[in-house]
């Protein structure tokens, strides 16, 4: 980059997601995987992971608004030095039928 002129871009390693057991995310350790049925419901748990603070009407949103909400409001401030977090209930639903998990409305989301 230097060598062509480019400016350097800032690099930041995103914490990594891991268990009650302090184990990362993976198949290997038994993860249940991504809810790619419930793209909306799925993406404001990451962005919660992530210590955004989504508004709970994106909910009712498309995935294209989630995403540009999330562009929108994209900051590092609360993930800095942070090498793992605990996926808890964010990223980990109890059950595909459970009530409130962590602040987000009805597990699965019902859109319009």
């Amino acid at each position: 980059q230097r060598l062509l002129g480019l400016p350097t871009p800032h690099y930041m390693h995103l914490p990594v997601a891991v268990n009650d057991a302090g184990e990362k995310l993976s198949k290997q350790t038994l993860a249940a995987p991504v809810d790619a049925a419930q793209p909306v419901a799925t993406l404001v748990r990451a962005l919660k992971f992530l210590r955004l603070h989504p508004p709970a009407q994106l909910m009712e949103c498309e995935v294209a608004a989630v995403l540009d909400w999330a562009v929108r409001n994209w900051t590092t401030r609360e993930l800095a030095g942070q090498r793992s977090l605990p996926a808890g209930r964010v990223l980990i639903p109890a059950s595909p039928v459970a009530g409130d998990v962590s602040g987000i409305p009805e597990w699965p989301a019902r859109r319009k």
